[in-house]
């Protein structure tokens, strides 16, 4: 997947795995270095713990690499005008058309056609456990996924931005998540026939960050339900793009 054009996915970016329903799933990780791999109902999800700033990222499993080798650090917007850090300087709300807005995400090989949107303003239910509580108590506003499918079933991803009142606010909410204790935010499953059934049912990897006063997340599974491998970098391109693809929706914002 590479460079795009209007409505294009950008490919490049990365942060952590939505926990599926409570029950069944019991999530274990092994943190360390900033990473995470997540057992999930016997699939495997890796996760890239970003509790500030979006930086770079590298595969679960892979060996740290200096921050200078471009090879695992893939590009990210830097921080925005100080204009996106408050409602008080941004105080549009943000819509489902802003945050996703074309109903096909177009890279140079693929096609990803969004099948399921959503906007939770009951924060709590588009996530789970100590995060939820953690997303009230720092004013969380709304949640806003959409789920998309590329055009062979191959692959499934939730894509999300959670609005919060400050940045201050969306970092502290943001460093309570708890993979091993099952505490982050909920894939979106899709209908029955659009490859998106078993988002919530299987290991992948996730990807976000904070940008400015919103929490930014992808997680990209296998449609089939395929357990991924511990560094699987389909899924991590996969995932970084869409996070980078929402990471730009908010940079848009910030230049208006």
């Amino acid at each position: 997947m590479g460079g795009l054009g209007p409505g294009g996915l950008p490919m490049g970016g990365g942060a952590p795995p939505s926990s599926p329903k409570k029950s069944k799933k019991k999530l274990f990780a092994i943190l360390g270095g900033g990473l995470a791999v997540v057992v999930i109902a016997g699939g495997v999800a890796f996760a890239t713990m970003q509790p500030d700033e979006p930086g770079p990222v590298r595969p679960a499993g892979a060996q740290e690499t200096p921050k200078s080798t471009p090879s695992q650090t893939p590009s990210t917007p830097s921080q925005p005008a100080a204009k996106i850090d408050s409602e008080q300087t941004d105080p549009k709300v943000m819509t489902i058309r802003e945050a996703f807005p074309v109903p096909v995400i177009r890279s140079s090989t693929d096609a990803y056609k969004r099948v399921k949107v959503d906007v939770e303003q009951d924060c709590p239910r588009a996530a789970s456990g100590g995060f939820a509580r953690a997303l009230i108590e720092s004013g969380c506003q709304r949640i806003l996924r959409a789920t998309f499918v590329n055009k062979d079933k191959k692959y499934a991803i939730t894509a999300g931005i959670a609005v919060m009142p400050t940045k201050e606010q969306a970092v502290a909410a943001n460093r309570k998540q708890n993979l091993r204790g099952q505490q982050w935010f909920s894939p979106l499953p899709g209908p029955k026939g659009s490859g998106a059934e078993r988002i919530g049912s299987t290991g992948g990897y996730g990807a976000g960050g904070v940008y400015g006063r919103y929490i930014v997340f992808s997680f990209t599974v296998y449609a089939n339900g395929k357990s991924p491998e511990k560094a699987d970098k389909a899924l991590v391109t996969v995932g970084n793009a869409f996070r980078s693809a929402s990471m730009s929706a908010i940079r848009k914002r910030a230049q208006q």
